[in-house]
C-alpha cells in the first residue's frame, strides 16, 4: 500500500519573516516620505509664483488702464496728527490695491457686485463681498490660507462673530519705513510702491521696476479677540493689505519665524490688536527658509530670510539711488 504523499512545502509566513517584512517597508516609506513632501512643497511653492505672477501682471494692465498703480490701502481719519498727511478728508476706510484689481484678475462678477463709491465697505453688499475666497490671493503652503480673518467687532461673515473678512497671503510694499504715523496704521508717506491714500506710477520708480518690491508674501497668526475669544489675525485682500521690510523675512513675530502664542499670543494688550498683529508679523511664508516677492516689473523671485537687512529695504524703496540687490 503506497504511502500518502506528504508536501515539504510550507504555506504563510512566520511572524518573524512578517515582521522583517514589515520593518523593510517602514524603512523605504521613511525613506520616500521626505522626497515626497518635497516634491509637494515645490508643487505648492510654483502656485504660489503663479499667483503672484497674476497679481502682478494685474498690476501693470491696471497702470496701463488709469495711469498710475493703485493705493495701497485707503483710510483716512481725523485722528492723524497733522503731520502724517490727509487729515482734512473726513473718515474713510475704503478699498486698497487687493479690491481694484479685480476687473483685471477674471473677478469681474465680484468687482461688479462692489461699490466702490460707498464711503466704506461696512454696507450691507460690500460687507458680504469682503467674505469671498480669491484663490489667487492665497498660498497653497499656509495652513490657514482662506480662513476668515477677525476684522471688526460686531460685524461678521461666519459662523462666529470673529469670523469677518477673507484673508490674503499678498500684501503689498509700503516701502522700509514704519506703516504707523502718529500710532495708527496707514502712514501715507511710504517710500515704496503701494501704502495709504497715495497712488504712483511706474515711472515713479526711479530705482528701477527690476529692482524694486511690489508685492510680498505673508501669512496669518492665531490669537485672541478682547471679548469673544479665539480668532485669527492677518492681511485682507480688499483693504489694509500693505507691509513694511522694518521685520525682514520670517521675523520672530511671524509664525514661521517661530511665535510662540501661547506665550505671546496676538491680543492687543496695550495696543490695539490689529496694530500690534501689523508691528510684529511682517513678510513671512510656510516655504523652506524664505517668501515670495513680485517686483515692479513683474518679476517673481524666491528672497531667502537670511538676506541682509540693509539690502531688503534697499529693494523696498522706488527713490532711494540703491542697486545693491541680489537674489537666491
Amino acid at each position: 500500500m503506497k504511502k500518502a504523499y506528504q508536501s515539504h512545502f510550507r504555506c504563510g509566513f512566520t511572524l518573524v519573516e512578517l515582521l522583517v517584512v514589515i520593518a523593510i517597508i517602514g524603512i523605504l516609506v521613511g525613506l520616500l516620505l521626505p522626497a515626497v513632501q518635497q516634491v509637494r512643497e515645490a508643487a505648492r511653492r510654483t502656485q504660489c509664483a503663479n499667483n503672484f505672477r497674476q497679481a502682478g501682471l494685474a498690476m501693470h494692465n491696471y497702470e496701463s488702464a488709469f495711469g498710475s498703480l493703485p493705493p495701497g490701502m485707503y483710510f483716512t481719519s481725523t485722528a492723524f496728527p497733522s503731520s502724517c498727511g490727509p487729515v482734512a478728508a473726513p473718515f474713510f476706510n475704503g478699498w486698497g490695491w487687493g479690491a481694484r484689481i479685480l476687473d483685471f484678475m477674471e473677478q469681474n462678477n465680484l468687482a461688479q457686485s462692489i461699490n466702490f463709491r460707498a464711503d466704506n465697505y461696512f454696507n450691507n453688499g460690500n460687507w458680504i463681498a469682503t467674505s469671498t475666497r480669491i484663490e489667487t490671493f492665497l498660498c497653497p503652503s499656509d495652513p490657514d490660507a482662506g480662513k476668515l480673518l477677525e476684522c471688526c467687532s460686531g460685524k461678521s461673515n461666519g459662523s462666529t462673530i470673529t469670523e469677518d473678512r477673507a484673508g490674503s497671503n499678498m500684501a503689498g510694499v509700503h516701502g522700509s519705513n514704519t506703516l504707523f504715523c502718529g500710532g495708527i496704521r496707514g502712514n501715507p508717506e511710504g517710500n515704496g510702491v503701494l501704502f495709504n491714500y497715495n497712488t504712483i506710477k511706474f515711472r515713479d520708480i526711479r530705482d528701477g521696476q527690476s529692482n524694486t518690491l511690489m508685492l510680498g508674501e505673508v501669512t496669518e497668526v492665531p490669537g485672541n479677540h478682547p471679548s469673544q475669544g479665539k480668532a485669527m489675525f492677518g492681511y485682507f485682500w480688499n483693504n489694509w493689505a500693505v507691509q513694511s521690510t522694518i521685520e525682514g523675512i520670517n521675523g520672530p513675530g511671524s509664525m514661521p519665524g517661530g511665535r510662540d502664542i501661547l506665550l505671546d499670543p496676538i491680543d492687543g494688550v496695550g495696543e490695539n490688536r490689529h496694530n500690534e498683529f501689523y508691528r510684529e508679523s511682517g513678510f513671512s511664508s510656510w516655504h523652506p527658509a524664505g517668501a515670495n516677492f513680485a517686483f515692479a516689473d513683474g518679476s517673481i523671485h524666491h528672497l531667502t530670510e537670511n538676506i541682509d537687512q540693509a539690502v531688503l529695504d534697499n529693494m523696498a524703496t522706488r527713490w532711494g539711488g540703491e542697486v545693491n540687490h541680489a537674489f537666491n
